[in-house]
């Protein structure tokens, strides 16, 4: 064990992350015993090969603080980003400043938003423009 935590420390952030989706993906299908919701989304989200999204969980309790007003997925275009590195995506649930924050790092270049949903009372409502645009 300690071995193990001595190597994720001298590793960088990309290979650490991609890391422990696999110990996941391994645990994961060890127990087929288990036919819970949970389990099977998580297969299904293993077998699309979609992106890990780090930072905030879809259903973590930043979706429902009363400050929070929007929700975004960012990717990460170039290392002067104030978070993360270039090729990672993001979630996060903003209030008002921060979405204005996010929108200004977009203009200079440093994320590109993915999408945006706003919030209220922890309930999600995707903007429709960006749904068109994607069909």
């Amino acid at each position: 064990m300690k071995n193990t935590i001595e190597k994720l420390q001298k590793t960088a952030e990309p290979e650490c992350s991609n890391f422990i989706v696999n110990v996941k993906k391994y645990f994961l299908f060890l127990n087929k015993k288990d036919n819970s919701i949970h389990q099977k989304l998580a297969e299904a989200r293993i077998k699309s090969n979609s992106a890990v999204l780090l930072e905030h969980d879809l259903m973590g309790e930043e979706r429902f603080m009363k400050e929070a007003h929007h929700m975004i997925i960012l990717e990460i275009l170039n290392d002067n980003s104030p978070v993360g590195h270039k090729g990672e995506c993001y979630r996060f649930f903003l209030s008002d400043e921060g979405y204005k924050n996010a929108k200004l790092s977009e203009k200079r270049g440093e994320i590109k938003i993915k999408s945006h949903a706003s919030v209220f009372c922890g309930k999600l409502y995707p903007d429709k423009k960006l749904a068109d645009r994607n069909r």
